[in-house]
């Protein structure tokens, strides 16, 4: 039997956007290549070095739900996990992108970000495998005059970032625990 014109019209069409579809996912890592006795993780609260209140919660937050979306991690209790990611906000900070071009001392865009000291240990033998790594999260934010909510809705945006550096710097460990040179 012969498929009907409007199938035939419709055949290019859902093959282009499966071929979309599926070559859009083939740079998305599912923790393939995250040991397997390290996809149990303890994500214990970031020290906040800073004078900002609940910054190191915030990053803290960001930090387990990205690598429970991620689908490679679970977040246990650190007597259950074969990897602690530990660390502490050392700076929150903000400055001015973007002037308005009207008024030349009146801001229209702010770069806001965050740096952590990350460390990569194994609970049960306190096994340091990767320490002291700097990484900075940053966004930028429009604001009318609130700098401070401004600041405040970067906030989660900027820990995002940090928790996709975290997931991509555990990513990077071969199996032994040991970075990859990249």
């Amino acid at each position: 039997m012969k498929p009907t014109r409007p199938a035939r019209q419709f055949a290019p069409a859902a093959l282009f956007a499966l071929t979309l579809a599926l070559g859009g996912c083939g740079h998305y890592k599912m923790g393939g290549t995250v040991p397997q006795t390290m996809r149990n993780v303890s994500v214990p609260v970031f020290a906040n070095d800073t004078e900002h209140a609940e910054v190191g919660r915030v990053v803290t937050k960001a930090i387990r739900e990205k690598m429970i979306n991620q689908g490679a991690f679970s977040i246990v209790p650190d007597q259950a996990a074969g990897l602690r990611v530990q660390g502490a906000v050392s700076n929150y900070s903000g400055g001015s992108v973007r002037y308005d071009r009207n008024h030349s001392t009146s801001v229209d865009e702010y770069r806001m970000s965050l740096t952590v000291t990350i460390d990569l240990v194994e609970p049960a033998t306190g096994n340091i495998l990767l320490g002291g790594r700097r990484i900075t999260g940053a966004t930028t934010f429009i604001t009318r005059g609130d700098y401070l909510t401004g600041m405040q809705d970067a906030l989660p945006r900027a820990a995002d970032d940090i928790a996709r550096q975290v997931i991509d710097l555990i990513q990077g460990l071969n199996p032994a625990g040991e970075e990859i040179a990249q």
